[in-house]
């Protein structure tokens, strides 16, 4: 069986169009959202959190919000763990496979 160019250039067009679609497709189903907690009575934590394809829904992004201002805001990765009083908060990055093992942490 012999394929023409002209076949062959439609069969590429067609592939590149079904992929682009599928990329473009698979980016508007990324499920996003945010939530609020509180950790005192003007201060909250703004956390943008992302659902992860075979992982845990994870929060990508954190703001300290005081009086409605953002004051400061962390690039992150990971599942958000308070202590008991909610003074403390981890971020242990976690997937299928386990979590991170590294340790970081601010002090302001």
């Amino acid at each position: 069986m012999k394929i023409m160019k002209s076949e062959l250039l439609k069969i590429y067009l067609c592939i590149i169009l079904l992929v682009t679609a599928a990329t473009v497709f698979a980016k508007d189903n990324e499920r996003r959202w945010i939530t609020n907690t509180a950790i005192s009575p003007k201060i909250s934590l703004r956390m943008h959190w992302v659902g992860v394809y075979e992982g845990f829904d994870t929060v990508t992004l954190v703001e300290v919000v005081q009086d409605k201002q953002v004051v400061r805001s962390f690039q992150i990765s990971g599942q958000p763990v308070f202590n008991k009083g909610t003074t403390y908060i981890a971020f242990p990055d976690c997937w299928d496979g386990g979590c991170l093992n590294k340790l970081e942490y601010w002090i302001y």
